[in-house]
């Protein structure tokens, strides 16, 4: 085997162990738990508003009218 083998060898090594890293750390990004909502910091009602929430919709569920 000559010398630029090895070296070639030698970085496909390096390559696929930085690959395997990086894909492990991926995976761990991704599958960490997503943080729930907030405790609320007093005894007053709250509600939590979705991305898909319209005001009109708030007000409806939770019986308070909107101004508007």
């Amino acid at each position: 085997m000559s010398e630029w083998q090895f070296l070639g060898y030698l970085a496909l090594g390096a390559v696929a162990i930085t690959f395997a890293v990086l894909l492990v750390l991926g995976i761990r990004i991704l599958t960490l738990p997503t943080p729930g909502p907030p405790e609320p910091k007093t005894d007053a009602p709250y509600y939590v508003v979705r991305g898909d929430d319209t005001l009109s919709a708030i007000a409806q569920r939770t019986g308070i009218p909107s101004s508007g």
